[in-house]
């Protein structure tokens, strides 16, 4: 299966702006926090987490799951990946007023 969001990232800067800490404390996890937290423009990163959890719903059909519980973190080269989910992997990107990102669940010959 395959997921795809994008979000625009002024959007998120308003709900941050907004809401502050407990819009991030609902969608990111707390490692994902203190990373982004340390970032010099924390909105493109907050904007691309929000769209693979995003895609990921997508792809698995899970939309139970709470975003805070997924964790993405990124490889020593800079590719995402899911700390806590296994069997998907994952691509984010930014330009200046989006972020996309995909999701595909690996096949069994992966």
């Amino acid at each position: 299966m395959i997921g795809i969001d994008i979000v625009e990232i002024s959007r998120i800067k308003e709900l941050y702006e907004k809401f502050g800490d407990k819009f991030l404390k609902r969608i990111l996890h707390i490692k994902e926090i203190e990373i982004i937290k340390a970032k010099k423009d924390i909105f493109p990163a907050i904007a691309g987490r929000f769209a693979v959890k995003e895609a990921y719903v997508k792809a698995s059909g899970d939309k139970s799951i709470n975003f805070n519980l997924i964790c993405v973190l990124n490889k020593k080269d800079g590719k995402p990946f899911f700390q806590n989910i296994p069997d998907f992997e994952i691509s984010i990107s930014h330009e200046r007023n989006y972020a996309v990102a995909v999701v595909l669940k690996k096949s069994k010959n992966d």
